[in-house]
């Protein structure tokens, strides 16, 4: 499908002079590499202002949303990939996507019961991480970035999230 395979089992990593093989101990050096790399990166960014989007706000400690239509998940579904990569759910996007005329008015009441609660779901929340290496020396973990791929359904709830917040200026 053009997509290229990747073997994890054998990544070999030397972290302060121990080489590490184990897949359990390569993962466990990438997570917490990567955590603090994020970390640095915030502490390194909260001096700075935010980024300026205009952003629709009714009261400062309130965020509305309005109901997904049928429609518009329909629009939305058209547009994920035809990819065959999954989630933590394990569902591929291909799948969700020829799936849509099935599951689109599930999902809409999903998606809109979530709006009027207000709560997102925590397993929407979870996504699959792989280290992807850049350059250089494959035992040296800086040479490796994450790529985070989520769940189909939590790429819906971020799609309509931006649409009905972001607005064009």
């Amino acid at each position: 499908m053009g997509t290229r395979s990747v073997n994890h089992s054998n990544i070999e990593l030397i972290i302060s002079k121990n080489k590490l093989t184990d897949p359990k101990h390569v993962a466990g050096a990438f997570n917490n590499y990567f955590f603090d790399t994020a970390r640095q990166l915030i502490n390194t960014h909260l001096d700075k202002k935010p980024l300026n989007l205009s952003v629709q706000k009714i009261h400062p400690k309130t965020l509305f949303m309005y109901p997904a239509t049928s429609e518009e998940l329909s629009r939305i579904l058209k547009e994920l990939s035809n990819r065959y990569s999954m989630g933590v759910d394990e569902i591929p996007d291909a799948i969700i996507k020829v799936s849509a005329t099935f599951i689109v008015e599930p999902l809409t009441d999903i998606v809109n019961s979530t709006f009027e609660s207000g709560v997102f779901p925590n397993n929407l929340k979870t996504a699959k991480g792989t280290p992807l290496h850049k350059k250089g020396a494959k035992i040296d973990i800086a040479n490796y970035r994450p790529v985070s791929v989520f769940q189909a359904s939590a790429k819906l709830w971020k799609t309509i999230f931006l649409r009905q917040q972001i607005l064009p200026s």
